[in-house]
């Protein structure tokens, strides 16, 4: 079916999307994203 073909290249695509925000926002913050996730823990 095409249908489903078209909804696995969306979901690759946002999936690489989201990848890439996640890298992208690690590069930028690194320490700040450390020390979020440690606050949340404790």
């Amino acid at each position: 079916m095409p249908l489903e073909d078209d909804v696995e290249d969306v979901v690759v695509a946002v999936d690489e999307l989201v990848a890439v925000m996640v890298m992208a926002e690690l590069r930028l913050s690194p320490r700040a994203a450390a020390g979020h996730h440690d606050h949340e823990g404790s």
